[in-house]
């Protein structure tokens, strides 16, 4: 069962990690525009921010969040 819903977000700058940003073309109708827009390519690892906005419901997510974090 479903209890509440959280966003979370890749926190690169904490966990020290390499996320790769790249450029890339964006492509309208199959065909490559001279637009880019930027794309994050994020290392595996379990760093993540909490969305604070989400904390009406506090109850539930501190019940599954480990103390020592």
């Amino acid at each position: 069962n479903i209890l509440c819903a959280v966003n979370v977000q890749h926190d690169c700058i904490a966990s020290n990690s390499s996320c790769n940003i790249q450029y890339i073309r964006e492509k309208q109708e199959r065909a490559e525009t001279t637009k880019t827009k930027r794309v994050t390519q994020h290392t595996a690892n379990n760093a993540y921010v909490l969305n604070t906005h989400s904390l009406h419901n506090y109850s539930l997510i501190s019940a599954v969040i480990p103390p020592e974090i």
